[in-house]
């Protein structure tokens, strides 16, 4: 991968740091059930714009996010989901009034700035809640910042252990496409903003270095898409897994999505 050996000096810091988000005071999710997958619909490929603009995305429900911590604006936050024979689309969109990250560099640590975040997990056969010792784990994690900045780890856990790393060979067709956009308000107030959304798309080609499958109709998968702001000062999170209650990777928190 081009530039990978600038971000190596952060890889024991990544391994560990990603897992100790705080801890937080969960808010009841309505309209969310553990039992009913949320159903992703097939698509034709198509072009990022950042706005979510495209036609395609007309046909796609949006899926809130929960608020999960104390203090904070409650800013309204949500995702869309799609996929096509060769990836996966997820559109973010969510209120903001500014922006509050100084990570300008791919693979950067993007969590300590305003983020946000996809996990897909796709062994639904390993049971989440219970022990993981001779068992391995592998998810995605993926953020994407204000600054159309991003940083993608595949982790693993096996034998109580936790290790992530970055993909290899990530170029061309294998990369992430993305694209950002951020809100200005009518009167122009200099650094104010009204939010801001993020387009992403996933190569199926990308996505199988980590051990995953491409998913088929009735594929089954664990997932989650969040959220974290620093307006207020402190870190504030939001989580379309309503469960959680200290890390993003709490993996039995996760919900599942199902591909149509």
């Amino acid at each position: 991968m081009p530039g990978v050996s600038l971000y190596l000096n952060r890889f024991v810091q990544l391994v560990f740091v990603i897992l100790s988000i705080g801890p937080v005071n969960a808010i009841p999710a309505t309209g969310v059930s553990d039992d009913v997958p949320l159903s992703v619909p097939k698509v034709e490929d198509f072009e990022l714009t950042g706005t979510g603009s495209h036609p395609v995305w007309e046909a796609v429900s949006w899926q809130s996010m929960t608020k999960l911590d104390d203090g904070g604006t409650a800013y309204a936050s949500k995702f869309k989901i799609c996929y096509s024979n060769t990836g996966i689309y997820v559109l973010f969109e969510g209120e903001d009034r500014r922006i509050t990250t100084v990570y300008d560099e791919d693979f950067g640590e993007l969590w300590n700035g305003d983020v946000f975040e996809v996990f897909f997990h796709p062994d639904t056969d390993i049971n989440l809640s219970g022990s993981k010792n001779g068992m391995a784990v592998s998810y995605v994690e993926y953020e994407i910042n204000p600054l159309n900045r991003e940083l993608v780890l595949f982790i693993s856990r096996k034998d109580g252990q936790t290790r992530s790393g970055f993909p290899e060979r990530y170029e061309g067709a294998r990369r992430v496409r993305k694209a950002v956009n951020v809100a200005l308000p009518s009167s122009g107030a200099e650094g104010e903003i009204v939010g801001w959304s993020a387009e992403m798309y996933f190569p199926f080609t990308l996505l199988a270095d980590g051990g995953h499958t491409v998913p088929v109709s009735g594929t089954v998968w664990h997932a989650n898409f969040c959220r974290i702001d620093y307006d207020s000062g402190t870190q504030v999170k939001w989580s379309w897994t309503p469960g959680i209650k200290h890390s993003f990777h709490e993996l039995a928190a996760f919900l599942t999505i199902t591909f149509e």
